[in-house]
């Protein structure tokens, strides 16, 4: 979880697509991804919980302005051949 935020603040798009899970890549085109990146400033990342597969986390950034917004998401990780991807994620 820590290395995609920090691939998002170093807007490192490769590293996000390849640490997905290779079924869902498709639903995170590299050029979306790339536009999202650049509107972006991160701020900081808090891991409210990780159990099993699972890790909550708030990200906090800013968009277009100075107010500050919070990404709240319940991520599920898979483990393939000892390298773990994210799969999915619900936002609260």
């Amino acid at each position: 979880m820590r290395s995609r935020y920090s691939a998002y603040c170093l807007k490192k798009i490769d590293y996000i697509i390849e640490s997905t899970y290779p079924t869902e890549r498709k639903f995170y085109p590299k050029a979306k991804l790339s536009d999202w990146a650049d509107s972006v400033q991160w701020i900081k990342l808090e891991i409210v919980a990780a159990q099993g597969d699972y890790v909550e986390f708030k990200a906090y950034f800013t968009e277009g302005t100075a107010e500050v917004q919070v990404h709240h998401e319940k991520s599920l990780f898979k483990q393939e051949k000892g390298n773990w991807y994210f799969h999915s994620g619900e936002v609260s």
